[in-house]
């Protein structure tokens, strides 16, 4: 596991993505893109949550702005447009997920996972 680019990572829309999502274990973040002000292009993404689940389905649908419990997150789903969710479906063990979410939080620094990036200096 040593490149995480190596995962089949799925891009959608994040509004309702829990329809079209499996009932299936996985990693997800959740973000919007940054574009350049001069050419209008896709210039990077601002992630704001890393989150692993044992059904993806169900978590993004916990995560929707009527059903979402942390309040910071759910203030910036409200006020953000064009959010997007990706994610890639795996059978790795619970251990090894939650050490692939760990490193995925220490490299992008995801403005909602505070405690899990202290958790994991």
């Amino acid at each position: 596991m040593n490149k995480i680019i190596n995962f089949n990572w799925n891009t959608m829309n994040f509004d309702n993505s829990h329809v079209y999502l499996k009932d299936m274990p996985g990693l997800y973040v959740i973000g919007n893109k940054i574009y350049n002000s001069q050419s209008n292009l896709e210039q990077s993404w601002d992630w704001v949550y890393v989150g692993i689940s044992q059904n993806l389905r169900l978590r993004l649908f916990q995560h929707q702005i009527e059903n979402e419990r942390k309040l910071d997150l759910k203030k910036w789903l409200s006020f953000s447009s064009e959010i997007y969710v990706k994610y890639f479906y795996t059978n790795i063990n619970r251990r090894e997920l939650e050490k692939l979410e760990t490193r995925i939080i220490r490299i992008i620094k995801p403005k909602f996972n505070i405690l899990k990036i202290k958790e994991a200096a």
